[in-house]
């Protein structure tokens, strides 16, 4: 048997969207100001070690966002506080595509990133927001919906020292 190493290998969801408020960093909808001039930001529990094993993984992380008060260059500094920024090779906002989140705003992101919406997964702690990726990212089988589910579950519910495990069952 051939031993196959990961570049050699086609990896399910390549490219990993995720949703910026309460996924990667805790959101506070009563501060109006950008995140990066919070006195204090807070990256949610376990989110370093579910993009270190995404980003080891070979996969291309991007953060895909509704957030209209923060531009690209706020949130990228909001990231790095976090000690964050180093995982996410693009950032979506409102403030750079003038989409809200929204089909637009995914088929925007697929045709800048030049992939197939079949190689794209939406992680997101927000179903109603995140649906519409159904449709525009996630065409084919109702398994394939399944694992997308499952993704949100896992990052929603697992504890920090699951995460990890949990994601390779999954991606």
């Amino acid at each position: 048997m051939k031993n196959h190493t990961l570049a050699e290998k086609r990896l399910p969801y390549p490219i990993i969207l995720l949703d910026w408020g309460n996924t990667v960093m805790r959101d506070d909808p009563a501060i109006t100001t950008p995140m990066v001039e919070w006195e204090r930001i807070e990256v949610i529990e376990g989110i370093a070690e579910v993009l270190a094993y995404l980003h080891s993984s070979g996969r291309r992380i991007v953060l895909a966002t509704s957030a209209s008060i923060s531009d690209e260059r706020q949130i990228h500094g909001a990231l790095a506080r976090g000690g964050l920024d180093i995982y996410f090779s693009g950032i979506y906002c409102f403030k750079n595509t003038n989409l809200p989140k929204g089909e637009a705003f995914y088929h925007h992101i697929l045709n800048d990133l030049n992939i197939p919406a079949a190689d794209a997964l939406m992680v997101s702690r927000r179903m109603s927001r995140s649906r519409i990726c159904w449709g525009c990212l996630l065409y084919g089988s109702i398994q394939d919906r399944m694992s997308w589910i499952r993704v949100i579950y896992i990052l929603l519910f697992t504890r920090c020292r699951n995460y990890g495990n949990s994601l390779r069952r999954w991606i």
